[in-house]
């Protein structure tokens, strides 16, 4: 990757940009995010560290996968500080899943198809959720494989409104299918703040709604658990985004 030009960046930086540019190779854009996050993550590994564990270490290994996700052009869009406490909360719960347990990071193989059959049940209950015109141009675009100027002949719309609409429908499928994932009456998340998870782990949700979210977030291990979850199916069901047009 070729370095972004240097720039100065102060204590008013916003978190955005300090991510766009550290994902451009700014290494002091990502320095400031670490100075600026370091000692929330702290007080989160010192919460979930297992016995023994070096609360410090944890925080390391978070922002040392943080940094190579970056890299590999992934890693948070806008809400670093979320996104360092649930890589922190996985980091101590893989630790402590290894001390009770060696065996217990070996998937079973038996396990592998029901989960298939469970992830196209909840892509189906996600679709089913969806408003019926964002319905209506994911069928036709990913089932009858329709033309963006042959839909909007159907749709009766303009070439861009299709564009525009099929775009939407895509990203609300992703934020369903995360939402189906949550249960909400069986996880017990808070009311208030549940419905706003999926489309904040994937990092579409707006300003306003994810500084509220993270406010709750700092106060609430509970659903800080249940964002850790959500962002580990996120991260590692890499078959179900085709299946949701990646």
């Amino acid at each position: 990757m070729k370095p972004a030009p240097m720039r100065t960046w102060t204590e008013d930086s916003a978190d955005a940009d300090l991510i766009t540019a550290t994902r451009d190779g700014d290494r002091a854009a990502f320095a400031l995010l670490y100075a600026r996050h370091q000692r929330a993550g702290l007080n989160q590994a010192r919460r979930c560290a297992p016995y023994g564990a070096d609360p410090h270490d944890i925080v390391a290994e978070a922002f040392t996968g943080i940094l190579a996700a970056f890299d590999a052009g992934s890693g948070p869009q806008v809400s670093f500080r979320a996104y360092l406490l649930t890589s922190i909360r996985r980091v101590g719960h893989r630790l402590r899943q290894q001390r009770e347990d060696p065996q217990s990071q070996i998937p079973d193989a038996a396990d592998t198809e029901p989960f298939s059959v469970l992830e196209r049940n909840l892509v189906h209950e996600a679709f089913r959720s969806l408003p019926p015109r964002w319905q209506s141009v994911l069928w036709y675009t990913e089932v009858e494989g329709l033309t963006m100027a042959e839909i909007a002949d159907v749709l009766d719309l303009s070439l861009p409104a299709v564009s525009a609409l099929a775009y939407r429908a895509r990203e609300g499928l992703r934020d369903a299918y995360l939402q189906h994932h949550l249960q909400p009456q069986g996880l017990g998340v808070c009311n208030d703040t549940w419905r706003y998870i999926g489309s904040y782990v994937r990092g579409t949700l707006n300003l306003r709604d994810t500084a509220k979210l993270e406010r709750h977030l700092e106060e609430c291990d509970k659903c800080v658990g249940i964002v850790d979850e959500l962002a580990q199916v996120f991260a590692t069901h890499s078959s179900t985004e085709r299946m949701l047009g990646a």
